[in-house]
């Protein structure tokens, strides 16, 4: 075979792979990782979830099944921290180890934010949201709910699993802190809606939010801080409580 006839073979072959439907590429084993990025991406349907890779795949012309890879690790921060959730649950046998308890929100210099506990249909994972003034925050709530203002009495959980603290990024300027605030008031005044897919979400200016996406947002507009230190195409509550460019400023008490 000639050259030029086998990069015209080669690029048929691409084509037809690239074209090629979700259910034929996923064999039992990427069935399985779909379903378990699922599991900590509350309120997104699997065929959305199949569509979003499908897309990623065209656009970036990584192969569909590379990429179920590349978010089902992406995700082990978040599915780890659900085991351990329901191990502490089955050690406790119920009381605060596994239902937790409420504090407040207080107030904190904006820029900063919160990490807790939350739970969406029935998924218990973790929970973000964002200072922009001294006692007022922007957070996402959950499904079917717009961005949303609260002040320092807002109530957030605490679980062994999910210790509510607040965090700072290390070493930001003032200004920063400014612009981060800046970006999540400019979304929240647009009045957008909850975004399901965590599993890609590191847009800045987007048409909705969840609540790690927001944080995220704040600070790459801020001032071009990757806040989720593990890469990859979604960025997690949790990825925002280990980020290496943040610090602890305090936990949270009832």
């Amino acid at each position: 075979m000639n050259k030029r006839l086998r990069i015209v073979v080669a690029l048929t072959a691409a084509i037809a792979f690239s074209q090629a439907p979700m259910t034929a590429l996923a064999d039992e084993g990427q069935d399985e990782m779909i379903d378990a990025i699922l599991q900590v991406n509350p309120g997104l349907s699997k065929s959305e979830l199949v569509g979003s890779i499908s897309d990623q795949a065209k656009n970036t012309g990584i192969p569909e099944i590379e990429l179920i890879e590349i978010v089902f690790k992406d995700s082990q921060a978040a599915r780890v921290n659900q085991e351990a959730d329901r191990s502490n649950m089955s050690k406790s046998g119920g009381g605060d180890g596994d239902d937790g308890y409420q504090v407040r929100l207080g107030c904190a210099f904006q820029g900063y934010y919160t990490y807790s506990f939350a739970r969406n249909f029935g998924v218990n994972h973790g929970h973000n949201v964002l200072f922009v003034q001294a006692c007022q925050a922007i957070h996402a709530p959950g499904s079917g709910q717009n961005l949303t203002r609260v002040g320092s009495n807002h109530r957030l959980w605490y679980k062994n699993a999910y210790p509510a603290h607040i965090r700072r990024v290390d070493g930001a300027s003032i200004n920063a802190h400014d612009r981060a605030a800046a970006l999540a008031e400019n979304r929240y005044a647009r009045n957008l809606p909850y975004n399901s897919n965590f599993a890609f979400n590191k847009t800045v200016w987007d048409n909705k939010y969840n609540c790690s996406q927001l944080v995220w947002a704040a600070w790459q507009y801020s001032n071009d801080t990757d806040l989720d230190d593990n890469g990859g195409p979604g960025v997690y509550p949790e990825d925002l409580w280990k980020s290496r460019k943040t610090v602890i400023n305090r936990y949270l008490t009832p």
